[in-house]
């Protein structure tokens, strides 16, 4: 969003799996931003699991989660899983350059 709030982006179910494939298409990116010079203009969050009924799996390969905020409170990322395994190139990055920013985790 550029004049306003970010927009949350909830992926929920029994096993989540996001895995880009680097040699036959790129990585997967999902993103919740804001890029609003006014201190509302929060970015959004990105959910992977419902609160109210974690996801046994998540997986994230090859992949990215960008939740971020120019002016405002910085997005966040909630991984609610049993289990949550990630490789080594995937990114899970929260940002703001002026406000909050969280990444959280909960079974």
């Amino acid at each position: 969003s550029i004049n306003a709030g970010g927009g949350d982006v909830d992926i929920f179910g029994r096993d989540i799996q996001l895995s880009g494939n680097p040699n036959g298409g790129g990585i997967i990116f999902i993103t919740a931003d804001s890029q609003s010079s006014d201190a509302a203009g929060n970015g959004g969050s990105i959910a992977l699991g419902n609160p109210q009924a974690p996801a046994e799996l998540i997986l994230v390969r090859n992949s990215a989660l960008l939740a971020n905020a120019n002016a405002g409170n910085g997005g966040q990322i909630n991984i609610n899983a049993e289990e949550f395994l990630r490789d080594a190139r995937s990114i899970l990055q929260v940002s703001s350059t002026s406000g909050n920013e969280g990444l959280r985790q909960s079974a």
